[in-house]
């Protein structure tokens, strides 16, 4: 959290008590030149006096105070008469330093010596009275929110500011120490030698983010430099980024000013932690096993999943919880294209993977009509498996029906599965290899048909028997 901060400028006030005509007159009376010094002190002392009173002063030297949530200064000016003019002091207080996002603050503040203007700057706007309140938000961003208040009178102009952290509701409950404010060291005058006002936003932050300085300085410095966690001489105002904090620990930064009269020293500190190890999402690994099937066969899904998942689901033709990782069978009863899907969680995200399975129907065995699977799809068929003809467009089983030839086979010959079967039917109508038990007409156990038995026509001596192999795998 950034420290809220007052200051008030001390003002000196020196006016010479001897003027010119005094001395003039204390020659003319034959006064001696002891007697005029002692009237010249006099003089100033009691000037003096009442300057301080007039303006609530004691006989020391002007104030310096810290107070929490606020921040005011005050510049001098010196008037044409030679005595120092006073400027409005404003005060700004918030009654919150630190909300949860979407919540509001209130803002109070107070000008002294009657300004004749008063205007709000940085995160609030408008001109204002030289005393009020006012609420602030709903502020909705996770950020310091500073409120500063610029009044001015005919002798010149002071401001006050004031800082609101506004935090997520998870980080709503610091988890580190605020920094403590170190109070300022010096040596000199105390009234006379430089005044540093120097803060930092905001004073706790996670690695890798970076921190604002902001430094103002009164009384005339005639040089400021940087100590401890930065370095160089500054300007006697300003504002400057830390940089991005590579490791956690604690930074200190000093800015040390000074004048004739001597030297200041104020010191702020920023808190880095660590940031919470960095968790990587799940991956997946989704396989199958074979990717097309059958329906009523079936395949294996195997999965396996990175980065400690905390919780995996299975989705879309599957269900239900699973491990990290393992296998399963799974089958389909319809013909189709099926999706399985894994979703994987952990602290650190998500990750899914999906996998296909294509589902072919179950082949139909038919031992009437209509035919299967076509005449070139059982035709293409060349391992000797159950044995099938078609028959224009009925399919036939020969192992338990055996047709008759009807192309002039001598009586009682058979084109039976045992024999057929086991033979070349395209060399066979060929007339170059024969069926065992088949003879023509003339007893001849090898005939040529013509062309037109080859492919099936009409003219077929055949009258369209044609007879392949079934395997189960090639439907």
């Amino acid at each position: 959290m950034p420290q809220p901060f007052t200051i008030q400028l001390p003002i000196k006030h020196v006016q010479l008590g001897v003027r010119l005509t005094q001395v003039i007159i204390a020659l003319a009376s034959g006064i001696t030149v002891i007697g005029m010094i002692v009237l010249a002190v006099a003089t100033f002392m009691m000037s003096d006096s009442k300057f301080r009173a007039d303006h609530g002063l004691d006989n020391t030297s002007s104030s310096f105070a810290s107070t929490p949530q606020q921040s005011t200064a005050q510049l001098a000016s010196q008037t044409s008469s030679g005595e120092m003019a006073v400027v409005p002091t404003v005060r700004v207080v918030a009654d919150k330093q630190e909300i949860t996002v979407g919540e509001k603050a209130q803002l109070s503040w107070e000008a002294t010596d009657d300004p004749s203007l008063c205007v709000a700057s940085d995160d609030w706007s408008g001109d204002k009275q030289s005393k009020g309140n006012e609420d602030v938000g709903p502020l909705d961003k996770a950020q310091n929110y500073i409120f500063t208040l610029t009044c001015s009178t005919k002798s010149g102009t002071g401001f006050g500011a004031t800082s609101v952290a506004v935090k997520s509701a998870a980080e709503a409950t610091p988890t580190t120490p605020e920094v403590p404010t170190t109070p300022n060291t010096g040596s000199g005058n105390a009234a006379q030698r430089p005044k540093v006002t120097f803060s930092v936003s905001p004073t706790s932050v996670k690695v890798g983010a970076a921190a604002t300085l902001r430094w103002s300085v009164a009384n005339n410095p005639t040089g400021c430099t940087a100590g401890d966690s930065w370095s160089g001489g500054k300007a006697a105002s300003g504002s400057q980024s830390t940089g991005n904090f590579g490791t956690a620990g604690t930074r200190t930064y000093s800015l040390t000013c000074v004048n004739g009269a001597g030297s200041e020293t104020a010191r702020v500190s920023v808190n880095v932690t660590a940031n919470a190890p960095v968790v990587p999402a799940p991956v997946v690994s989704l396989s199958i096993s074979p990717t097309a099937i059958t329906a009523g066969s079936a395949a294996t899904l195997s999965w396996s999943v990175a980065n400690n998942p905390s919780v995996c689901t299975a989705s879309g033709a599957w269900s239900g919880g699973k491990a990290a990782s393992g296998s399963q069978s799974v089958s389909q009863a319809g013909s189709g294209t099926f999706t399985y899907t894994l979703s994987c969680s952990n602290s650190g995200g998500s990750g899914a993977r999906s996998v296909t399975l294509t589902v072919n129907p179950a082949p139909v065995y038919c031992g009437g009509k209509p035919g299967c699977y076509g005449r070139s799809a059982l035709a293409a068929h060349a391992t000797p498996g159950n044995c099938w003809s078609w028959n224009g467009d009925w399919v036939i089983n020969l192992s338990s029906y055996a047709p008759v030839h009807k192309g002039g086979a001598s009586a009682g010959s058979l084109e039976s599965s045992a024999a057929t079967c086991n033979h070349d039917m395209n060399a066979i109508l060929r007339g170059a290899a024969g069926i065992s038990g088949y003879r023509d007409k003339r007893g001849n156990a090898v005939f040529t048909h013509k062309p037109e038995t080859y492919s099936n026509s009409g003219a077929s001596a055949l009258a369209g028997y044609r007879v392949g192999y079934y395997d189960p795998a090639k439907p």
